[in-house]
C-alpha cells in the first residue's frame, strides 16, 4: 500500500501522521518561526522518503505574522511543497473533499483552519449509522462538533461561525492564560480576582497537579522558564500576584482544582 503522509500545520505545532501507523509531534512557534517553516517541513518529510502523497491541513493561518488568512495559506502551502518535492500536495477543505494547491490557493477560506472538519468526516465515516459528538481538546483550542449518518453536521465552516455556533471554544490544555478562564476565583474562605496578565497558562495547572510530567526542554511557557512543577508554582503564585512564599502547596492543589474545572 503506498505511504500517504500527513501534515497538520498549526500556529504552536506541527503535526505528521502516516496511513500506516506512525506519528509525530513537534512544537513549533509559526508566529515567531513561519520563515523557516520550509525548512523544518523538509527536515519532518525527507524521514518518509517512501511517502508518495503529502495530505495536508493547517490552523496557522491565524498566526498573527500573517495579514490575512489568504496570505497564511499561501505561505503554508508554498512551504509545503518545497518540503514535497516532486510529490503531490493535497489540501483539506470545509467542502468535504481534497483540493489540489491550485484550487486551494483559489478558495483559501474553504482550507483555513480546516482540520477539524476532516477528523470529523473520518470519524463519521466510520459510524455511518450512528450519530454523535466530536470533542477534541488541543493545547489551544476545544473542538465540540456534531455529525450524524456519516457526514459532519456543524453549523459553522470558519472559525468565526464556529465561535458563534459553540462549536469551537478558545480553551485548551496548555497555552490558554489562566486569566481568561474566569477574572475571580474562591480563596481563603472568600475570593480574589486574578492578575489580568500572562503569568501562567492551563499547563502550569496540569504541571502542578501531575496530569504532565516535567519537561525542563519545553520552554513554551509564560516566562520562558522550564516546563516543569517547580517552575509552574513560580508562575501559579504570579496569577495572585505573590510568591511562593506566600501561598502553601495546599492552597495551589485548591486553586488548580478551580481552575481545572472552569
Amino acid at each position: 500500500m503506498p505511504q500517504i503522509l500527513g501534515l497538520d500545520i498549526g500556529g504552536a505545532n506541527i503535526k505528521l501522521a502516516t496511513n500506516d501507523g506512525v506519528a509525530e509531534s513537534l512544537a513549533f512557534p509559526l508566529w515567531r518561526r513561519h520563515r523557516e517553516l520550509a525548512a523544518e517541513l523538509t527536515t519532518m518529510v525527507h524521514r518518509y522518503p517512501q511517502s508518495t502523497t503529502i495530505a495536508v491541513t493547517m490552523t496557522g493561518e491565524l498566526a498573527d505574522c500573517y495579514p490575512t488568512k489568504a496570505v497564511g495559506v499561501a505561505d503554508i502551502l508554498s512551504a509545503t511543497r518545497q518540503a514535497a518535492g516532486a510529490r503531490p500536495v493535497l489540501v483539506w477543505s470545509t467542502a468535504g473533499r481534497f483540493l489540489s494547491v491550485e484550487a486551494a490557493l483559489q478558495s483559501p477560506r474553504d482550507v483555513a483552519a480546516a482540520n477539524w472538519h476532516g477528523l470529523t468526516t473520518w470519524l463519521a465515516r466510520q459510524t455511518p449509522a450512528e450519530a454523535g459528538l466530536l470533542i477534541d481538546i488541543g493545547s489551544t483550542t476545544t473542538d465540540i462538533i456534531p455529525y450524524r449518518k456519516g457526514e459532519v453536521v456543524a453549523r459553522g465552516r470558519t472559525d468565526l461561525g464556529r465561535l458563534q455556533a459553540g462549536e469551537l471554544v478558545y480553551t485548551g490544555a496548555g497555552r490558554t492564560p489562566l486569566c481568561a478562564l474566569a477574572p475571580v476565583i474562591p480563596f481563603r474562605g472568600g475570593s480574589v480576582s486574578v492578575a489580568a496578565e500572562l503569568f501562567a497558562t492551563t499547563q502550569d495547572v496540569y504541571l502542578w497537579r501531575g496530569d504532565l510530567l516535567d519537561d525542563a526542554t519545553n520552554l513554551d511557557t509564560a516566562d520562558g522558564r522550564p516546563a516543569t512543577r517547580a517552575a509552574a508554582r513560580h508562575r501559579l503564585c504570579h496569577m495572585l500576584c505573590c510568591d511562593h512564599e506566600e501561598l502553601t502547596s495546599a492552597e495551589l492543589d485548591n486553586l488548580c482544582e478551580t481552575w481545572a474545572t472552569l
